[in-house]
């Protein structure tokens, strides 16, 4: 098999968290996703699961008590953002944070899946209704997404997967906040945005630092960058954006020995809600 016709494969892990010792079952996980219309095939008894779902493969691993939790590095510095969570529909970092603190049970969660480079929401959509799929079984309390540096905690699981999960039969339909991680901290006044994940869309991640921008605005345009990107657009370096709200331009540069965008901010204006 040459380079042009060999198959590529995606591999995304996660740390899931439960409360106390899950009742997690291979017969009660095939017939959840039974009930979205995957066949699953077991092949193995190691772990809880260890099979196909659907064209997926899947590992669950034992539950075991919480010794070290996941945390990526940047975290409790993204979690002491002075941003009113509650009032964003952004993932939120403290009670993401927190959420695995109280965690006492923890999972390994290994997904794989053929890459598809002209659509790689699809595969969003599919982890998203794997997860769906254990949480409708036992709840989780939060899950580490290693791939994105991401802690989801309980609510905003609760709201994601069902938003991603409520129309299968529309790919367009993908929850943007799973999809990719965007992040802001203030340190000594400094302020700093960013995307992780955006790879997989075969786009550079994206940075704003030190624009004068409170945290919020600097996440708002990041985020929504990175949304628009989710969904099809690119942008490179040297390119110049001009929309209602937002005129920038971007600079290739690296950081942490990674290319990545720096998104040069000329004017911004928020969006009242």
């Amino acid at each position: 098999m040459n380079d042009e016709t060999a198959l590529t494969v995606d591999e995304f892990r996660a740390t899931l968290y439960f409360d106390g010792s899950p009742d997690l079952s291979e017969h009660a996980l095939v017939e959840a996703w039974g009930r979205e219309g995957y066949g699953c095939r077991s092949e193995s008894t190691e772990g809880v699961f260890r099979g196909f779902r659907g064209g997926t493969y899947v590992f669950i691993g034992k539950p075991a008590p919480v010794e070290t939790p996941q945390i990526p590095s940047f975290y409790p510095a993204v979690a002491r953002a002075r941003i009113d969570w509650d009032r964003t529909f952004y993932v939120n970092p403290k009670a993401g944070y927190e959420d695995v603190g109280r965690a006492t049970y923890q999972a390994d969660f290994l997904f794989r899946i053929l890459a598809d480079r002209e659509r790689p929401a699809i595969a969003h959509n599919e982890i998203a209704a794997t997860l769906l799929g254990i949480h409708q079984v036992v709840p989780m309390r939060a899950i580490t997404l290693h791939q994105l540096d991401v802690i989801v905690g309980r609510a905003n699981l609760d709201d994601y997967l069902s938003y991603a999960n409520s129309n299968l039969d529309k790919p367009s339909q993908v929850a943007s906040m799973l999809a990719f991680g965007a992040f802001v901290t203030e340190e000594d006044g400094k302020t700093k945005a960013w995307t992780t994940g955006l790879e997989y869309f075969g786009q550079l991640n994206l940075l704003v630092e030190n624009q004068g921008l409170d945290s919020l605005n600097a996440l708002n345009i990041v985020f929504c960058l990175g949304h628009l990107i989710v969904h099809g657009r690119r942008f490179n370096a040297g390119e110049r954006l001009t929309s209602f709200d937002l005129k920038a331009h971007f600079v290739g540069t690296e950081r942490d020995g990674r290319p990545i965008l720096d998104v040069m901010v000329i004017d911004y204006k928020p969006v009242e809600p």
